[in-house]
């Protein structure tokens, strides 16, 4: 699919860094690593584990077995996955259970991608019951609230810009109430040009692969987005203090040889949210 021109710009978010760091684990996937201070309740820290774009469709599973044991063996309070969990339906069965060997102390959530949005014909019942097979809760324009914990961030899971209906009135409701508020929308196309729209205080969200194929010195040649690069990868900040996280994602999509990445790896996401503050601090990410 070429890209979708003419490209749109949101004047209102910009680029920054967050301090952080990044390693490597074999065979191919980053773990990054940030502290975000947010604003609202959050009265101590709350860790994050954040994925998406799996894309499976049965490939060799090395790398999702890595994933599955660091998110692990960190112990999160909360594993959120993005979207575009299989390549087609006849995946999505395998696709699952790759997922759920993910374990987290308070809740696995998911929302749905493109590649889920795509078929109509599937509602919001289906693809609970799938989810909820893995022991993932699905949400869609819906929170998740910590019924035991009021401080705790509410996390919002919002459709697919693509082919769904993205709605952003529980972030609103949720950060009216004075709750940390993140927000989970597969495709960060869903939050340009919102300027009166309450997204929340961070948004996490992925779709464009970080590129995928990305030219030294150039950066990617397609990003699937009709913003093109602003929304590629990394961070960015809207005016109103908003945070947004697009991940590069933990798979890949093409036909046969063009199944691969060029200078862009996979990634896993942590996050450890901590409460009291206006936005997060500016600063370089350490290698």
């Amino acid at each position: 699919m070429m890209e979708l021109w003419p490209f749109s710009h949101d004047r209102q978010w910009s680029r920054c860094d967050l301090n952080g760091s990044c390693g490597r684990l074999e065979p191919d996937l980053l773990v990054r690593r940030y502290d975000v201070a947010l604003p609202g309740s959050c009265a101590r820290p709350f860790t994050l584990a954040f994925f998406s774009d799996l894309h499976w469709d049965g490939q060799p599973a090395a790398r999702v077995r890595r994933l599955v044991e660091t998110v692990n063996a960190a112990a999160v309070d909360v594993i959120v996955f993005g979207g575009d969990l299989a390549a087609h339906l006849r995946n999505l069965p395998d696709a699952l259970r790759q997922l759920a060997g993910l374990k987290a102390r308070r809740a696995c959530l998911a929302v749905r991608g493109n590649r889920e949005s795509a078929c109509s014909w599937l509602d919001a019942s289906f693809w609970r019951t799938r989810y909820g097979e893995a022991g993932f809760l699905y949400l869609q324009n819906e929170p998740w609230l910590a019924a035991a914990d009021p401080a705790a961030p509410a996390i919002i899971g919002v459709d697919d810009d693509r082919h769904g209906a993205p709605d952003f009135r529980a972030a609103a409701a949720a950060a009216a109430s004075g709750r940390t508020v993140i927000t989970v929308t597969h495709n960060p196309d869903a939050v340009g040009c919102r300027a009166d729209t309450c997204l929340g205080h961070l948004v996490l969200s992925g779709h464009t692969h970080g590129g995928q194929y990305r030219l030294p010195a150039l950066g990617p040649v397609f990003t699937s987005s009709r913003f093109w690069r602003q929304f590629d990868h990394g961070w960015r900040r809207h005016r109103n203090g908003t945070l947004l996280y697009i991940t590069s994602g933990a798979g890949e999509t093409g036909y046969k040889l063009l199944r691969r990445r060029l200078f862009c790896p996979p990634e896993l996401v942590f996050l450890t949210v901590l409460g009291g503050g206006a936005a997060a601090g500016d600063g370089k990410e350490r290698p």
